[in-house]
């Protein structure tokens, strides 16, 4: 089981990521379609630094994205409830099946 995240990309844009791996300070996240090309070593997961990576909250992904696709862009307010992830927070999981 791994732990699915919030994520801030580039310009504020929210994704849904799954956690593959963790660093000194990146945080590795992959597309949950990815995930067994990430296991298979056929991709690579990306790493985000770890103050771009929360706690999933539906409700936050939702008024994010809505923010995102009417503005290309998301505000600091918006984010401001989000809950820093850290590998030890009881976080919503996704179950991954062997590819």
């Amino acid at each position: 089981m791994r732990d699915v995240v919030l994520a801030r990309a580039y310009r504020g844009e929210p994704l849904m990521r799954i956690v593959m791996g963790t660093g000194e300070r990146l945080i590795y996240l992959a597309n949950e379609q990815e995930i067994g090309a990430v296991e298979q070593g056929l991709s690579d997961a990306v790493g985000f630094p770890a103050e771009d990576v929360f706690v999933f909250d539906p409700q936050l992904f939702s008024r994010l994205t809505n923010e995102w696709q009417a503005t290309g862009q998301t505000t600091r307010q918006a984010w401001e409830s989000a809950i820093p992830w850290t590998h030890n927070f009881p976080a919503r999981r996704v179950r991954t099946l062997p590819a």
